[in-house]
């Protein structure tokens, strides 16, 4: 952001970004930018929210692009628990479709200089039950232990809903002790808010309390994410009322992606000829018309005879 009268610069995003960023676009009502970020390992389209002349770390969304994991997540401090079993136990349903969607759970050991002991993240028994049912990993923590940490996670696209976690741990005479951790059960959040006492930020996903049908209280957590187009896109503009994205593909089509996310829906394919790509584009302030740039691959060799008539 350049102040045009002092020139003083103000960088959008100044968390520890990497990557490259292309073509970025103003929505209309200057609240928001649109780019191509090959941000790794999530490269895509994103969408950031900006506060005056600042983004909000919070508030950067993957709206096209190959999706990973979005987890939450908790620690405490292993030292008191040496030696002991721990067990992390969660209410967990998925909704899901499609080969490589699931939800899990995870219980990991942390030890000194990056070494890790126990974990689990139910790789062998991935959630794909749509109705609440209990879910537990115990491990062993380690005599040099440092951090036990421990969540779940919706792989992919659909929605996972957590409710009422417990870590717990076994004492002398085998019975399981609670073990104090923040926000257990989503409590003391409203609808629709982040979960406060767990760390989760992955983008393309998003994470949310619901007072909808909960396993226990009066709230549970739900985290969502929406199938995305895959293609490399360089965004062009936003519709008018904000709730579309236009963008170019490889293919040269002009589509229309949700700004939440999802399917992106072809308009129509710019006249490009064999050899050439699109150099750049833009749609006039009424939406009606496409300007475009397109460079050329191809190059010619010319044969020209006697150009220098003074040679012998």
């Amino acid at each position: 952001m350049v102040n045009p009268v002092t020139a003083t610069e103000s960088p959008l995003l100044e968390v520890d970004s990497i990557g490259w960023i292309f073509t970025p676009r103003y929505s209309t009502d200057g609240k928001r930018v649109v780019a191509f970020w090959n941000r790794p390992p999530t490269p895509g389209l994103y969408v950031v929210s900006v506060e005056g002349s600042r983004a909000d770390p919070k508030q950067i969304r993957l709206v096209t692009g190959s999706l990973t994991f979005g987890s939450i997540s908790q620690s405490v401090e292993a030292a008191r628990f040496r030696g002991k079993e721990v067990k992390l136990t969660a209410h967990v349903k998925a909704h899901v479709r499609g080969e490589g969607n699931t939800g899990r759970c995870w219980l990991r050991v942390d030890r000194p200089k990056g070494q890790m002991g126990f974990f689990d993240n139910m790789a062998d028994r991935p959630i794909h039950v749509a109705s609440w049912n209990a879910y537990a990993i115990s491990g062993k923590v380690d005599a040099d232990a440092d951090r036990i940490v421990f969540g779940c996670f919706l792989e992919g696209t659909g929605e996972l809903w957590v409710d009422e976690l417990q870590l717990s741990f076994r004492d002398e005479s085998s019975t399981w002790i609670p073990i104090e951790i923040n926000n257990p059960g989503f409590e003391e959040d409203n609808d629709g808010q982040r979960p406060p006492g767990w760390s989760g930020s992955r983008p393309g996903y998003t994470y949310r309390t619901t007072s909808e049908n909960p396993y226990r209280g009066k709230r549970s957590l739900i985290i969502s994410a929406v199938p995305l187009p895959k293609d490399r896109f360089m965004a062009i503009a936003w519709a008018s009322d904000g709730k579309y994205i236009y963008a170019i593909d490889e293919a040269s089509n002009i589509v229309a992606i949700q700004a939440g996310g999802g399917d992106a829906r072809t308009i129509m394919t710019l006249p490009v000829r064999e050899n050439q790509t699109i150099a750049g584009a833009s749609i006039t302030p009424d939406g009606r018309r496409v300007v475009f740039a397109v460079r050329e691959s191809r190059s010619d060799v010319w044969i020209i005879d006697n150009f220098d008539r003074a040679a012998p």
